[in-house]
């Protein structure tokens, strides 16, 4: 085959000069003497095989207009913004050429390479460029100016060689021709690293000295030249199936691949680049240069084929702005040098709150417009896909370890997990949460953040599943709003309309930031040492350099900016947790903890979520027909249900649990027997059958470890060990029928109820002593009882009378609550702390309604149940923790229902766990036992009792007057504050700073004196590009140093 001579003027002068880069064409760098420059042929490569194989044409060609002194090893570039990008050898170095004023001037963008480099790859889309640096084995990243190069890919590498980028995927590829020599992918943050190809894997005839390699996009295959084989081979980038494209072509040592729809180009360091076609591999042309030497090549054509939008480079800021778009900035615009101007690449989205997970390229936001959680590519006009439709949520956060995402909905007062698909959607936080406002999580320290922007503003902290929960501040706050944490220093930022504060995460250190202008803070985040805000009304955004620099620059812009987030790898360094390996053995959501994982199971439970079915506001719920019992949550009110897989159920009746040691405990009336086990149906055993017959009711003494049931067969009260061993019976004569009973653990009372031919409720201690009657008349199928222990009040369900009533204990006053219509069958009664809850066996129904009125009666379930006999109400302590490996699970059983379980109790040395105590209860007058000389006994010892409360109520009076007189005096005062109360009113600039810590539930009044306030001036619309301004401390000079290494805890 003819081979054509492309005659170069000897002195490499340049003979004609491309302007301009504009039609698709043929780029390649060559050199002689050490001098290189660059080579346009302004054809495709249909016309260049033309063109070579017929003599007459000849092929035209010019230089590219760019001052190169050295070597130029590899090329690329970016076509949308015109430029070129090259490393050099001599030099070091990696440069870029843009066309301005008629001709191209050249920058460099950095000097540290060896001149070993060898391989160059620009992602135009991201504008990042890579390349290979064999010397070091490494693979670096820099974006176009040079600002922010850092080793990518640094571990594993021998020899690597040839780089390309596809950016619609979001990965790089790049050879390595060391002692395996292979090919490998990786996405283009250097994460999910894997071999495609290796001769370690292979035979020697697939891959032996991989020396560059190039991408077909439209077929999305990858292509290398192997320099071992001489031959160019590829590989499918879908199913990973590689080929042999070329053979036979009398390559020499070729260095360097490219293509075009039709054509490979080949450079060879023996002065050719061949020219073959794909279709036919046995027509190749060579184009022949006489003693220059060709090295870098690539062709040159338009990129929007590929996908022409923009993913946002590895540091920026992003925001959303009151026009309903996403815009952008570099984060270091207050330092460029050169003008901030905002790139906007979504439009039509109003994100309230966003957040983003750096290795997988993904930004997820509230779009205020669909009212739903949306993710979405960081790219020009990228779509954004919804994970969920939810309304009013305040704010969204991301642990990126776990893949769990944070929301706050202020309409339904909670706080939710789920993954970041949207699936398994839990609550958290729905006890005290007001109007939650923006949460933020930090995912290394395992901490929950949030704002509450309602009553008694605060700013609270918990573990990823919402306990140990703490108030790091007081209640003299506005607006909390914007959260944002300074991962490196572990400090917490977050905005109050014209202040910003800054505390640790503790909440210790408190510093205020104050805007002299007045305007109103709106977002603020933070990017390694530079703390980040922004002002809407005047259309700033202000940079703050936190590390030694005590000055300020603004960026305003055309847009109003609000959220505002740094999007930056640095501040998402993966690490292994306990959720790693199959989801830490969770079914839905797994929370990692120091224990071990914490499992959590969203609305509604599925049946393979069982084992961490706990436990917050739940139900027990037994079955008679079904042979079930249910587990249901109560934290709606459609109570979403799944059957517990328990097994050798026959016809349970009543139910109770332990929630020290996490045991289900029942009575089966068709088995006979007395049963336990853990939720999950293991560890299940008989522990009482002998002499048992009709079990009717059951209760356990948590705090003494015993088990109590009554025997409507036997006509007797049972008790035995929790393990079922000495077994006696306590209440032996005087009943007919028993059914309910239920415990006052702190008082050491019993309660039962009797549907025999005398129906009645008893009352006796727990040994069975101090029997007597509370009610006996107007009274005929009492099936359930339940004790309100904060009220000191006894509820009971009547089956024949379809009446609910109560009985005060403290006053021995008896109240009918609802009189029940229509055909119904009350079984079992709950209560807790507004509610009353009620099993119907005509109807199988669960039905709730006020307990104080009776009124606002719903009826759920249905289709749920055959046959509801029993029910357990439970719910969790705040500020415990539940693991799978270490369960520490504390279940506030705030009422029994029809056998019901310990309102509180006694100091146990076998666990931290506590239940809720109810008041001091006195043996009460009954308005319906007529005792005589018992009852007027017992009316005696209430009043004495009365009296004596009203002494130490007077006592107490006078002792919390003193104690206010003392703390008026500036006294140092340590008082404990009731379980569940949110925040102490105090005043952050006054006389004391009151900090509220509910792990140990105490107030500290500490050193008094103001926060420390850092005064901004304010950001106008008159102002220039970049205003300077400084912040410095009240009533203290200028630091010299950091900002916040200055503020010692005096000065706090």
């Amino acid at each position: 085959m003819d081979q054509i001579y492309v005659a170069i003027d000897k002195k490499y002068r340049i003979t004609g000069v491309y302007s301009q880069l504009t039609n698709p064409g043929l780029l390649a760098s060559w050199y002689q003497n050490g001098t290189g420059t660059i080579m346009f042929i302004d054809a495709d490569g249909e016309e260049i095989y033309s063109n070579l194989t017929d003599a007459e044409k000849g092929l035209s060609h010019s230089l590219i207009d760019v001052s190169v002194t050295s070597v130029i090893l590899s090329l690329d570039y970016d076509y949308n913004d015109g430029l070129l990008f090259w490393t050099e050898f001599s030099t070091s170095g990696i440069y870029k050429a843009f066309h301005e004023s008629g001709h191209y001037t050249v920058t460099p963008i950095y000097n540290g390479t060896t001149t070993v480099n060898i391989g160059l790859a620009v992602d135009w889309v991201s504008k990042n460029i890579y390349w290979t640096d064999s010397a070091y084995n490494w693979i670096m990243v820099s974006d176009y100016n040079g600002l922010y190069v850092h080793p990518l890919i640094i571990t594993d590498m021998d020899h690597p060689t040839g780089i390309v980028v596809d950016p619609s995927a979001g990965v790089v590829y790049w050879s390595d021709i060391g002692t395996n020599a292979k090919i490998e992918i990786a996405s283009l943050n250097g994460e999910h690293r894997r071999v495609l190809v290796s001769a370690e894997d292979s035979s020697s005839d697939i891959i032996e000295t991989p020396i560059d390699l190039t991408i077909d996009y439209e077929i999305n295959r990858l292509f290398w030249i192997d320099a071992g084989t001489d031959k160019i081979m590829s590989i499918d980038l879908i199913f990973n199936t590689v080929r042999e494209e070329v053979i036979g072509i009398p390559f020499n040592q070729p260095i360097g691949i490219t293509l075009d729809a039709n054509f490979y180009f080949v450079s060879d360091v023996i002065e050719k680049i061949f020219v073959i076609s794909r279709t036919n591999t046995d027509d190749f042309g060579v184009i022949n240069a006489g003693g220059t030497r060709f090295l870098g090549i690539v062709y040159f054509s338009s990129q929007a084929s590929i996908n022409n939008n923009h993913l946002v480079p590895g540091h920026r800021l992003i925001f959303s702005t009151l026009n309903n778009t996403v815009c952008s900035l570099p984060v270091n615009f207050g330092h460029s040098g050169e003008p901030a101007v905002e790139w906007c690449f979504m439009d039509s989205i109003a994100l309230t709150s966003m957040d983003y997970i750096y290795n997988q390229d993904m930004m997820y936001g509230y779009d205020a417009l669909s009212q739903s959680i949306v993710k979405t590519q960081l790219r020009d006009n990228a779509v954004p896909n919804t994970v969920l439709s939810v309304t009013y949520v305040q704010g969204i956060s991301i642990d990126w370890l776990t893949n769990n995402l944070y929301f706050s909905d202020s309409n339904r007062k909670a706080i939710y997990v789920c993954t970041i698909d949207g699936d398994f959607v839990t609550a958290i936080v729905t006890e005290y949460v007001d109007q939650p406002s923006e949460i933020i999580v930090h995912p290394e320290k395992r901490y929950l953040f949030w704002g509450d922007i309602g009553e008694g503003s605060r700013i609270e902290r918990s573990s990823l599943s919402g306990r140990q929960r703490r108030n790091l501040t007081n209640s003299n706050m506005y607006n909390p709003s914007t959260l944002t944490i300074d991962l490196n220093k572990d400090r917490l930022y977050w905005i109050d309309t014209s202040h910003m504060y800054v505390m640790d995460l503790d909440g210790n250190g408190l510093t205020r930031i104050t805007n002299e202008g007045g305007e109103t803070f709106f977002g603020v985040a933070i990017f390694q040492d530079q703390l980040y805000w922004t002002i809407p009304s005047t259309r700033c955004i202000g940079q703050y350099d936190l590390s030694n620099v005590v000055q300020a620059e603004f960026a305003q812009l055309p847009v109003a900016p609000q959220v505002i987030m740094a999007y930056d790898k640095t501040k998402q360094q993966l690490s292994s947790g306990s959720c790693d390996v199959a989801n830490g053995g969770c079914d839905e959501i797994c929370i990692p903890t120091d224990a071990g994982p914490e499992c959590l199971c969203s609305l509604p439970l599925s049946s393979t979520c069982i084992s961490d079915v706990y436990m917050d506001h739940f139900m027990l719920v037994a079955d008679a027909t079904m042979g079930t019992i249910f587990h249901l949550t109560l934290l709606s009110d459609q109570f979403h249900n799944v059957p517990l897989p328990i097994p050798g159920l026959s016809r349970p009746i009543a139910i109770d649990f332990d929630p020290v040691e996490l045991k289900l405990y029942w009575t089966d009336i068709s088995l006979r027997t007395i049963s336990r086990a853990s939720l999950d149906g293991s560890g299940m055993e008989i522990i009482c059958s002998e002499g048992v017959k009709i079990p009717a009711g059951i209760a356990l003494d948590i705090a003494n470890h015993h088990v109590y049931w009554t025997d409507a067969g036997t006509d007797r009260i049972y008790r035995a060990n929790m393990d079922g061993s000495s077994q006696i019976s306590i209440i032996k004569e005087g009943l007919d029928d028993p059914r309910g009973i239920v415990l006052d653990e702190i008082n050491s009372f019993m309660y039962w109820s009797d549907v025999g031919d005398v129906p009645k409720i008893e009352q006796a201690n727990l040994d069975g002593s101090g029997r007597h009657t509370l009610v006996d008349t107007d009274i005929v199928w009492p099936n359930g009882l339940a004790l309100d222990y904060n009220n000191s009040k006894l509820y009971w369900c009547d089956a024949r009378t379809n009446k609910i009533e109560y009985y005060n204990l403290n006053y021995g006053i008896r109240h009918s609550l609802i009189q029940l219509e229509g055909k119904t069958h009350p079984f079992s009664i709950a209560v807790d702390e507004d509610y009353i809850y009620w099993t119907d066996r005509a109807d199988s129904h669960l039905q709730r309604a006020d307990k104080e009125t009776g009124l606002n009666i719903i009826s759920r379930s249905s289709e749920i149940f055959k046959e509801a006999m029993d029910l357990y109400l439970g719910i969790l302590s705040s500020g415990t923790l539940t693991t799978k490996e270490t369960p520490r699970t504390t279940i506030h059983p705030t009422t029994r229902m029809s056998a019901p379980t310990t309102p509180g109790s006694k100091p146990n040395t076998k666990t931290t766990n506590t239940l809720k105590t109810s008041r001091s209860t006195i043996p009460p007058k009954t308005t319906t036992a007529a005792d005589g000389e018992s009852s007027q006994k017992v009316q005696q010892i209430v009043i004495i009792s009365s009296s004596v409360t009203v002494f130490l109520i007077l006592i107490i009076i006078v002792v919390v007057l003193f104690a206010c007189y003392l703390k008026s005096r500036g006294s140092s005062l340590h008082r404990s504050v009731p379980q569940h109360q949110t925040h102490v009113s105090a005043n952050v600039y006054g006389e004391q700073n009151v900090l509220y810590n509910p792990d140990n539930m105490m107030v500290e009044f500490e050193n008094p004196s103001a926060p420390p306030a850092l005064h901004v001036d304010a950001c106008t619309s008159e102002q220039n590009l970049h205003e300077h301004f400084y912040m410095s401390l009240l009533g203290s000079e200028r630091p010299e140093s950091g900002l916040y290494d200055t503020l010692t805890e005096e000065d706090i």
